[in-house]
């Protein structure tokens, strides 16, 4: 079993000290959540800033028809209610489950805006998270233009790849998700990808 790690350990490994003044660093809490579990983000009294430090998430719309559509993952110094800073409820409609069993800080947004809001070094990592969303979903935008296995093969190019040069993807159900396809469907534009090498 993986040794729980402190609040102090990942101040530590991410330099939050870098970021955040000694009143934000002292506002910082610590939780857990196991795999499948979902963040609770539509309570305004319960409005903080989450870093995710440790784990993975999945982000999810939420369609009017009751649906709900894969829109992107977020891994570690991942910053999650950044927008809620500023915008009283802004309404996204978004879904944000643990893809496994991931750690977060947190700081209530009411400290958040009391020590933070004229401080270029928290705004600055503020501003820098938002900017990599942003950017994200324009490339998401951008490649729904174009036919299914264009889509599916910028997705993939996104992906990091490791020294074997494989491709790694969480499971090709939430890639045809992602996508907006079937899994069977998606399996016969990775074989003509291989096919055609």
């Amino acid at each position: 079993m993986k040794k729980s790690r402190s609040l102090q350990e990942y101040v530590e490994q991410f330099q939050l000290a870098n970021h955040l003044n000694p009143d934000l660093l002292r506002c910082l809490h610590l939780y857990r959540l196991d795999e499948e579990r979902d963040l609770e983000l539509n309570d305004p009294t319960q409005a903080r800033l989450d870093f995710l430090v440790e784990g993975s998430l999945y982000v999810s719309y939420d369609h009017l028809d009751g649906t709900r559509s894969a829109i992107g993952t977020l891994s570690p110094m991942a910053l999650i209610g950044e927008l809620d800073l500023f915008v009283e409820e802004p309404n996204l409609r978004l879904s944000i489950t643990t893809a496994e069993p991931s750690a977060f800080l947190y700081i209530e947004r009411d400290f958040a805006l009391r020590y933070g809001a004229n401080d270029p070094r928290f705004l600055r990592l503020v501003i820098q998270n938002l900017s990599s969303k942003l950017i994200r979903s324009t490339l998401i935008l951008r490649h729904n233009v174009l036919p299914l296995s264009g889509q599916v093969a910028a997705l993939l190019l996104t992906q990091t790849a490791d020294g074997n040069n494989k491709l790694r993807i969480k499971s090709k159900n939430y890639l045809a998700e992602l996508v907006g396809t079937t899994t069977r469907h998606l399996n016969r534009i990775l074989n003509t990808f291989v096919t055609d090498g």
